[in-house]
């Protein structure tokens, strides 16, 4: 579950299609809306982490989460695996952070071979391996990275 800090700067999320049922204190059954995640913004500012054109997100042990291994060699080149922003209110105006993104923080950098690889905390690892696989986003390499300047 986000953080009540990470959701207070999200605009409103639009329901999906998938439903969970849930039962009140008179044991009715209710249908409610799952709210889907577009993108993932990972905030790395002052880490000074290193851009690169294919970074790793990595758990806080340094194994590795994502890398967007699987994208075609001119996307990589074209587009990037992930987009970097120097502000949060650049990256939440990315296409690829979408309407409803997921905000994490990350708690150190991984400095091998190269200092570009965020790492997060294994809460927040969980929670993109959830959601990522749940709507889908990093399969879309839908992932913005906030960096120093």
């Amino acid at each position: 579950q986000p953080t009540s800090k990470s959701l207070a700067s999200l605009p409103p999320a639009t329901p999906t299609d998938t439903v969970v049922r849930t039962e009140s204190a008179s044991r009715q059954t209710r249908v409610e809306p799952v709210l889907s995640y577009t993108g993932v913004i990972i905030d790395t500012r002052g880490l000074s982490l290193n851009r690169s054109m294919s970074p790793v997100i990595r758990r806080i042990d340094g194994s590795k989460l994502w890398t967007g291994g699987d994208a075609d060699p001119d996307y990589v080149i074209g587009e990037g695996i992930v987009v970097y922003a120097f502000t949060m209110d650049s990256a939440l105006q990315e296409l690829r952070a979408g309407k409803r993104p997921l905000m994490l923080k990350a708690a150190a950098k991984h400095d091998t071979p190269f200092s570009s690889d965020p790492l997060l905390s294994e809460e927040d690892a969980e929670q993109l391996t959830k959601y990522g696989q749940r709507d889908g986003f990093l399969k879309e390499y839908h992932v913005v990275f906030v960096v120093d300047r």
